[in-house]
């Protein structure tokens, strides 16, 4: 810093020492100062509210937060998502079956297998409850065998942590997904 300060010094003719004698030199890639040269601001990317539904389906596991009690406190990945509505339920419901692991974006309790389907199936059932609690349940309720609703009196969302720890019942709940989307097409 304290370098970069003296360079930028004028000298009795009102330029730097350095830059009078570098004039006619046309700078090259070992002559730019590697400190300027990391501070150099990147690209910024495009607005995530700009990206379509299926680019935002492709960013899923970057969510850090969904806030089922303070919804303004979401990320805002997922609130564009969560924009896109109806739209990004095709991408969604494609996700469902991704069983790469993630860190869960919840405010309660973390279940440590989370994945990206995981993320997925909750942000279908946000788009689709649009914040109606019963709505939701009964969504998220509806694929699961009478078992797994059983359990959900006692074991609340573990009872879906357990179903899906099957791939193939992440499958199936992908399947009731896709057949409710057809049935729901309006």
């Amino acid at each position: 810093m304290f370098l970069t300060l003296a360079v930028g010094c004028s000298t009795d003719s009102g330029r730097s020492q350095l830059s009078a004698s570098n004039e006619n030199q046309t700078p090259t890639s070992d002559s730019v100062d590697p400190a300027i040269a990391s501070s150099t601001p990147k690209p910024v990317e495009p607005s995530i509210a700009s990206l379509r539904a299926a680019e935002l389906c492709e960013r899923l596991a970057e969510i850090e937060i969904i806030s089922d009690r303070v919804p303004e406190e979401s990320d805002d990945l997922y609130k564009a998502i969560i924009a896109k509505g109806k739209e990004a339920l095709p991408c969604l419901i494609d996700k469902i079956n991704d069983r790469t692991k993630t860190r869960d974006p919840g405010t309660g309790p973390k279940w440590q297998h989370y994945v990206v389907g995981d993320t997925a199936v909750f942000t279908i059932l946000d788009i689709v409850s649009q914040g109606d609690y019963e709505l939701w349940k009964t969504l998220f309720l509806g694929p699961l065998p009478p078992a797994y609703k059983e359990e959900w009196k006692t074991n609340g969302i573990y009872a879906y942590y357990n179903f899906v720890s099957e791939p193939k019942n992440r499958k199936e709940l992908q399947d009731w997904w896709r057949k409710w989307l057809k049935a729901n097409k309006n």
